[in-house]
């Protein structure tokens, strides 16, 4: 740990002299706490210091609950470590009107350093971060549309929808392989050699058309077909990601993911060109979220919301009613979905959810979903659909999961979701303060206050290229 103590003390030495404050105790606290807890205290404990100050912006005050493992003022609320950048951000315990960007920015960058460092999660992180899997699955209800939400759907990507059903009726899919691991652990030219072919995608994907340069070539080259008991499942794998919990990434078969992708290539510039849908929903370029955030944590005009899982939360339920008026797009995108996963242990589960992460076609549909629900519930109280179109250009945005509406709507829309089976997370969703977050854009009063985060472990004794290169970008992301 002797490198990771020097790295975090001459990190808050710095910021100490940007913003003017002593910071000796804050040194002799992080040594102290580093030498009795280890490494956990970096990775783990000191972010929870960011966590509580968003909240403490949020809401406008501190509460004792906000730093639960950091001892604080009395009678000031905040946390005694850091304090000298907490009392330039806090009066006692309420924010302060002239509230230091700096200091705020500082205390991020503190906390926040090593929060993302790239490692494998002990195997209990890994099995809770798996049970969660199966546990959310499991309580996925039976969600259907409402007839309002069905038409919103029809007036926000109808003409989408039509335009795809007529690719699909001519074969005309754009099909292509991923470039990440298969469920039968094909890899690159590989793929092309396809061995089996699920019997549900041959009605939607015959494979003469999708995978053949002409049906001559289909006494020699066809594939086993494979019913429904045979297919294989989604490989659910933990992947490193922090010390925290893994990353759960969805391996989808072969077959299934050549036709996930024909179906999002094909899908995704269809929402982006339709001047109706392009101006709610994105794809390929997160910087209008990013601008909407930075105005919104100005004017307060506009809320971010976050969801917790949000991919696993997404009930198949809920995408069959939503796509019912397109039967085509809807066989396509079922006969493209995989039904079971398996997981590391061998378990087999029976998926209640429209996809996992993994699958090319989780993202966007994910992404039209969430666009629905929070669009409907604006244009119900409004009172038109032509008007909350009106009225959402330049306040409404939804990149994924990533969910940005007028704050005068924002606690509908969130009950909206949270009634649709899907998890809205109170600790990242911004309404009410001047901060506000949307894809990787952290924001003040207007000023960006994102943290540089350190990736690789520097005490590591394998100080590789990757290691070196790291350092390297951090540095130069930190100036």
């Amino acid at each position: 740990m002797k490198s990771s103590k020097i790295l975090i003390q001459k990190l808050i030495t710095d910021c100490g002299q940007l913003c003017g404050v002593s910071v000796r105790r804050d040194i002799l606290e992080v040594s102290h706490r580093i030498e009795h807890e280890g490494d956990s205290f970096l990775t783990i404990t000191l972010p929870e210091i960011a966590e509580g100050l968003e909240r403490a912006l949020e809401r406008g005050r501190i509460l004792p609950s906000d730093f639960p493992h950091f001892k604080s003022v009395r009678g000031r609320g905040h946390p005694a470590f850091l304090q000298g950048f907490f009392g330039r951000v806090f009066d006692e315990s309420y924010v302060r009107t002239d509230a230091d960007i700096t200091s705020i920015k500082a205390i991020r960058q503190i906390s926040l350093f090593y929060k993302k460092i790239f490692e494998v999660c002990p195997p209990k992180g890994v099995t809770a971060q798996l049970r969660k899997f199966v546990e959310i699955d499991a309580g996925l209800a039976n969600v259907e549309a409402s007839s309002s939400l069905k038409k919103t759907f029809a007036f926000l990507f109808g003409r989408q929808l039509e335009r795809l059903t007529a690719r699909i009726n001519a074969f005309e899919l754009p099909v292509g392989h991923g470039p990440g691991a298969t469920a039968d652990r094909l890899i690159g030219n590989e793929k092309f050699e396809q061995y089996e072919w699920p019997d549900r995608l041959e009605q939607i994907f015959p494979f003469g058309e999708y995978c053949l340069p002409s049906w001559k070539y289909f006494q020699e080259f066809q594939p086993r077909y494979l019913d429904e008991l045979e297919e294989r499942p989604v490989k659910v794998t933990p992947v490193p990601k922090t010390r925290r919990k893994p990353r759960l990434i969805a391996i989808e078969p072969t077959a299934m993911q050549y036709a996930q992708q024909g179906i999002m290539r094909a899908l995704v510039p269809l929402l982006e060109r339709d001047p109706r849908s392009a101006s709610l929903i994105g794809f390929t370029d997160q910087t209008p979220n990013q601008h909407l955030a930075e105005q919104g944590s100005v004017h307060r005009l506009t809320a971010t919301i976050d969801l917790s899982d949000a991919s696993d939360r997404v009930a198949f339920s809920l995408v069959s009613s939503l796509f019912g008026w397109w039967p085509d797009v809807l066989a396509a995108l079922d006969a493209s979905r995989s039904r079971k996963a398996v997981l590391p242990d061998g378990e087999e589960i029976h998926l209640k959810k429209f996809a996992s992460m993994g699958s090319a076609t989780c993202f966007p549909i994910e992404a039209m979903v969430f666009t629905a629900i929070a669009f409907d519930r604006i244009a119900r109280e409004i009172g038109s659909l032509e008007r909350a179109l009106t009225y959402c250009q330049g306040v409404f945005r939804v990149y994924g999961d990533d969910i940005i509406v007028p704050t005068d709507y924002a606690n509908s829309v969130v009950s909206d979701l949270e009634a649709h089976g899907l998890k809205v997370n109170p600790s990242k969703t911004f309404i009410s303060g001047f901060f506000r977050e949307s894809c990787g854009g952290d924001f003040y009063r207007g000023t960006p206050v994102n943290p540089v985060y350190l990736r690789v472990d520097v005490d590591t004794s394998e100080r590789d290229a990757r290691w070196f290169s790291s350092l390297v970008s951090s540095a130069r992301r930190a100036g």
